[in-house]
């Protein structure tokens, strides 16, 4: 798997620099924290339990906790380690109480500097699972970072690979001695008593999977589908073991290609009303694949958001557009089931003119209806209203569909998905046989500059601001527009 130089963990964490976070789990959080201290070159570290005196050679001061030195030290600049010194039993360098961290968080707060946290210890295994005492994570952090290894996929469930194997096998269902799949590092990541444990209300939740680069393409999408279907579906009930860590190879997929899958999601949809629900999936969750010993991130998986636009009055069609008959279904309906097979979360629709009509359309879907009532403002209230749903969902990015556009399809959708996944470029669009093309995807740092859009202002008025990147497609159906009944005549045939 190739990575973009660009892609740093700072961005990939999507921090400002003056959060409070810690790292817990295996397999890389002394590394991470340091390596993100780096990144920022002035923060504040510490840790709730030990570190290993090793590490302090990475820092520019190494204190015990004074605050007239820590101060000092902060005034010189650089990486400023904090612990409670030297154990000379142990060797390792002690932690903080509770009331010296809470004090250390308040001189990051005043400095606006990061705080980073090592909150957990796996004796250098690649996993681990907590005991009754773990993690000690300050309950005023706002970012946890859950760290895995991902050498230990493949290996025995033993104590050579991980720290607690007992405790990981009771939350994972191996035995001692079986192999660990992906499916077992995900239920263990996912479960409230594994990777979830003691995390504060309210605290953004980061997979941090390092070592990927032992892993090829195919075994990391397996990790990541496996997490994806845990944070779903959190049965924490173990399931028939495979052999292997990962199943064969389906002949459908090809690496570097759009999948044809969709997603676990049924292709025909039950009656009833519109669910809107906006909790299927946990949103506040971040899957980050790095290797940080290249330091490379191959991929951030984050929750992105499809907004599909069904408010217009389709004044020059002479008919409500998003009504109009595609193979046997509603325009805006197979919109919605495409986003979703496509593996889009939430799904929010913006409705406004026929606003009755078009939401009876889309009965028994699993999707947010959002009625504009200022849609005869142009379409950027459509706009508005449609990222602040999806703000409120914690996503790291949005897909804009047009209820007009059934021909999209999901392969595109998680094409670009994918791509986004990748780099986290502002602006995501299709570019097919020279021309933009839509669906565009648009990352959460440019939801403040959608909110600001008015009138019939759309989302390309944004493009000076955020220089979109395309991504080739050869399918020329992208490219058709319903503005008319021949047009409509055309798609059809």
């Amino acid at each position: 798997m190739t990575s973009d130089p660009d892609l740093t963990l700072r961005r990939a964490l999507r921090l400002t620099g003056s959060e409070v976070v810690a790292f817990v789990g295996a397999g890389g959080k002394s590394t991470a924290m340091f390596h993100l201290a780096r990144e920022f070159g002035r923060a504040l570290l510490t840790t709730s339990t030990h570190l290993g005196a090793w590490q302090a050679e990475q820092a520019n001061h190494n204190l015990r906790f004074d605050e007239k030195e820590i101060e000092r030290a902060l005034a010189e600049g650089g990486i400023c380690l904090v612990t409670g010194g030297l154990e000379t039993a142990s060797g390792k360098l002690a932690g903080l109480t509770l009331e010296q961290l809470t004090r250390l968080a308040a001189i990051a707060h005043e400095q606006k500097i990061l705080l980073l946290v090592e909150a957990d210890g796996s004796h250098g295994k690649a996993l681990k699972a907590p005991a009754e005492h773990e993690p000690a994570i300050p309950p005023f952090a706002e970012v946890v970072v859950i760290c895995a290894g991902l050498t230990g996929l493949g290996r025995p469930l033993d104590a050579e690979t991980v720290q607690r194997p007992q405790i990981f096998g009771a939350l994972s269902g191996l035995g001692a001695g079986e192999i660990i799949g992906a499916e077992h590092l995900a239920r263990v990541l996912t479960h409230p008593q594994g990777g979830q444990k003691n995390i504060p209300a309210g605290a953004r939740r980061v997979f941090l999977l390092n070592q990927a680069d032992a892993l090829d393409d195919f075994q990391l999408s397996v990790v990541s589908e496996q997490l994806s279907a845990s944070s779903a579906q959190p049965s924490n009930r173990p399931t028939e073991q495979p052999k292997n860590w990962i199943t064969e190879k389906p002949d459908s997929w090809t690496t570097g290609q759009p999948s044809n899958r969709t997603t676990g999601q049924p292709k025909n949809w039950p009656t009833g009303q519109p669910s809107n629900r906006t909790t299927e999936q946990p949103s506040n969750r971040t899957t980050i694949l790095a290797s940080l010993r290249e330091e490379k991130i191959y991929a951030v998986h984050e929750a992105t958001a499809g907004i599909i636009l069904a408010a217009g009055a389709a004044s020059r069609f002479g008919s409500p557009k998003q009504l109009l008959d595609y193979h046997g279904q509603p325009f805006v309906r197979r919109v919605a089931e495409t986003a979703l097979n496509a593996g889009l979360w939430p799904v929010i629709v913006v409705t406004g003119a026929y606003a009755e009509a078009v939401e009876a359309a889309l009965t028994g879907l699993p999707v947010q209806i959002v009625r504009n009532a200022g849609w005869q403002e142009g379409q950027a209230a459509s706009i508005r209203a449609g990222v602040s749903a999806a703000c409120a969902a914690q996503v790291g990015a949005a897909l804009f569909l047009l209820a007009d556009q059934p021909q999209v399809t999901p392969e595109v959708i998680r094409a670009l998905v994918e791509h986004h996944a990748r780099r986290l470029d502002a602006v995501t669009a299709p570019y097919v046989f020279d021309q933009r093309a839509n669906p565009v995807l648009f990352d959460a740092v440019t939801f403040d500059a959608l909110s600001a859009l008015s009138g019939e202002q759309g989302g390309r008025t944004i493009f000076s601001q955020f220089s979109p990147r395309y991504l080739a497609w050869y399918d020329r159906h992208l490219l058709l527009d319903v503005d008319t009944v021949e047009a409509y005549e055309e798609m059809m045939n």
